[in-house]
């Protein structure tokens, strides 16, 4: 095992070297492609009344969905303006599972832009008064500006000198990269609320404002539903349905892939569920992982894994009964088209991470909420340790019994 007190500091001192190179260099660069006239700095102050208002969401799935309570806020405060999305698509052709379809079950947006090169963003230069931007990296400012072009003004949060290319960038609250006790003992707000703070900050609306916009919503549509429901009866998948959603990219934010099976089985059993779905993105070694997990499970499960876009994949979670999920996009969607939700957390931090309203599972010691982009430890104990009897009886406290 690598000493964990070393990588730790080894990570720290990184992270410092890394908010010294974009104070610096970062900097200097941006002055310097403000030589540009397209790029020039604009005013600060934002525009009263907006015609067009462009969101950039270059994020992940579960960061998408965290937007969304903002973007109802940017149509209450501006509802004469035209509210549009540029967010992340895959770039490969088949069911688009990208950061963008969220956005299309926001009926707020008036239009998503797919982005999957920068001439995407090129292409909506000069077109909007305000560009908001949903992202802390040197990347999402730099896109901002491409996308903002000679017109309108950029504005978003400047994390450890990452904004410099923004036209209005302000300080984010302290909570980014904290560890679970860290933002826990600071009482870190959700991450829904992070954004909406960003346009309280910029006096675009007010606190109370993104206190009453509340958690996020997802609007699926009575197509997609009606779709899902005949794909559920047509592979005899009977209510009450538990769907499962093991995956994430990351490898130490997943919960061992052994015990996925004997979970549902307890809940069969048990009666509180009578089919198990298991959803998850078309990745090879994603459809590989929920095939594996469906064989051992039998003959009452199936894997939807690849299957279809985000807009199904979010009809069939509003039809479980209960979703088990690792902290990822999936267990974001299930609360925000109000399935009840069980999130195991590893490394993450529920007080900003977890779905508002779901029930979230983590260990409370040794190294859990650590924040850190892979674990060094050789077990990944926070997930490991997360026991088979305790998240079935979570997840049996969660279930309603069939009636």
């Amino acid at each position: 095992m690598r000493n964990g007190s070393f990588y730790l500091r080894y990570r720290r001192g990184r992270a410092l070297a890394a908010r010294a190179l974009h104070e610096s260099f970062g900097r200097a660069l941006v002055l310097g492609a403000r030589l540009a006239p397209r790029l020039r700095r604009r005013s600060p102050d934002l525009p009263r009344a907006p015609v067009r208002i462009l969101a950039l969401a270059l994020q992940r799935i579960g960061d998408a969905v965290t937007t969304e309570p903002s973007l109802r806020i940017l149509r209450e405060k501006f509802p004469a303006a035209r509210l549009e999305v540029a967010a992340s698509a895959e770039s490969d052709p088949g069911p688009d599972m990208g950061a963008c379809e969220v956005f299309r079950l926001v009926p707020q947006v008036d239009f998503v832009h797919p982005v999957r090169r920068a001439r995407d963003l090129g292409a909506l230069s000069g077109k909007n008064d305000l560009v908001v931007v949903f992202g802390l990296r040197a990347r999402d400012a730099w896109s901002a500006l491409l996308a903002r072009g000679e017109r309108g003004v950029a504005l978003g949060y400047s994390w450890r000198g990452r904004g410099h290319a923004l036209d209005r960038a302000l300080e984010p609250p302290d909570q980014v990269m904290l560890t679970a006790s860290e933002a826990f003992s600071r009482g870190a707000r959700p991450q829904h609320e992070f954004w909406g703070d960003l346009l309280a900050r910029a006096g675009l609306c007010t606190q109370e404002d993104v206190r009453r916009a509340g958690p996020p919503r997802l609007r699926v549509g009575e197509r997609e539903r009606a779709d899902v429901r005949a794909l559920l009866r047509e592979r005899g998948l009977e209510p009450p349905l538990l769907a499962l959603a093991p995956w994430n990219a990351q490898a130490h934010f997943r919960w061992p892939e052994e015990r996925w099976a004997p979970l549902a089985r307890s809940l069969v059993e048990a009666g509180l569920a009578r089919s198990v779905a298991v959803v998850g993105g078309r990745t090879a070694d994603e459809v590989a992982h929920a095939s594996r997990i469906v064989a051992e499970i039998g003959e009452r499960a199936t894997s939807f894994a690849g299957a279809f876009g985000l807009d199904r994949w979010a009809a069939l979670l509003a039809e479980a009964a209960l979703v088990v999920a690792v902290d990822s996009g999936p267990a974001h969607v299930a609360r925000a088209v109000y399935a009840p939700t069980l999130a195991l957390f590893g490394p993450g931090s529920p007080a900003v991470w977890a779905p508002p309203g779901a029930r979230v599972l983590q260990r409370a010691d040794l190294c859990h909420g650590c924040r850190e982009p892979r674990c060094f430890q050789e077990r990944r104990e926070c997930l490991d340790d997360l026991s088979l009897s305790s998240v079935v009886a979570a997840a049996r406290e969660t279930l309603a019994p069939p009636r």
